[in-house]
């Protein structure tokens, strides 16, 4: 779960700049668009031929990389005794939480009825993957995220459909520039002179997922929006049946607080 984490969080923060430059000294090369499965060494899969190059030949190589946690995404230091003394230290962060659902093979029509129950996050990203791949096949990439042909991706909560208009997409044709730039809007980065590494092309093409922003004024800030609880549901629709068993992977974030007391006794505001 946690490599799910490290990765979504790379592609969609993270600029191409920041992918070529720092990201590599934890060995991140972006797999090629529509060649994520290529793992020939003269292949098209230029983020593959780059890591192998460091491991041919059995030679040792060193990696540095952040390490993907609540607490470390968060700007506070770490308060020294005499201020726990007069109270505990309170640190804001964005909990990430990780989901896996597995839909199987023959399947045209899945609804998972719980998807949250209780706190519902404030942002959702949903993607799917072989389960082959999930499970470890060891010539399969379980970071590609396929389309599957889906023609229809929502979530409802207490009746009302999210988004209002759901994700109607058609990848047969090649239209699907709306979940596109769903997924850009999420990341606080669209109409801003800044980008993701994913582009319109390659979002069919390995980089398929489905952001669904839960927040009431779809504001990407350092605010706190009201906290909401109920049941929340997804419902994917395929144009044709699967033909394979696949997983659904959904990557949520939720806005918590964590505390710490003068005995260095940590308090969450969740389970």
């Amino acid at each position: 779960m946690y490599a799910y984490r490290a990765y979504i969080e790379s592609i969609l923060n993270y600029s191409r700049d920041a992918l070529d430059t720092h990201l590599s000294a934890g060995l991140f090369y972006r797999d090629t668009e529509a060649h994520l499965e290529n793992t020939a060494l003269d292949g098209d899969n230029e983020g593959f031929k780059k890591r192998a190059s460091f491991v041919a030949g059995s030679r040792q190589f060193d990696l540095l990389g952040h390490v993907h946690s609540d607490l470390f995404f968060q700007d506070k230091l770490l308060a020294h005794a005499e201020a726990l003394q007069l109270s505990n230290a309170k640190y804001a962060i964005e909990r990430v939480a990780l989901k896996i659902f597995s839909i199987p093979a023959g399947t045209r029509l899945t609804q998972q009825q719980n998807l949250f129950l209780g706190q519902l996050p404030k942002l959702i990203i949903i993607g799917f993957v072989d389960n082959t791949a999930f499970s470890g096949l060891y010539n399969s990439n379980p970071f590609n995220f396929k389309h599957y042909d889906i023609n229809y991706a929502a979530l409802v909560h207490e009746g009302a459909v999210i988004p209002a208009k759901p994700f109607t997409p058609n990848f047969g044709t090649s239209n699907f520039v709306r979940e596109y730039l769903g997924l850009v809007s999420i990341t606080g980065k669209q109409l801003r002179d800044s980008g993701v590494v994913v582009s319109r092309e390659g979002y069919a093409a390995g980089y398929t997922l489905f952001a669904f922003d839960l927040m009431p004024d779809m504001e990407e800030g350092d605010h706190y929006n009201l906290i909401k609880n109920g049941n929340l549901k997804a419902e994917i629709r395929f144009t044709q049946a699967l033909a394979t068993n696949v997983n659904m992977v959904v990557f949520s974030v939720f806005d918590s607080v964590i505390q710490v007391n003068h005995a260095r006794q940590l308090m969450f505001d969740y389970h």
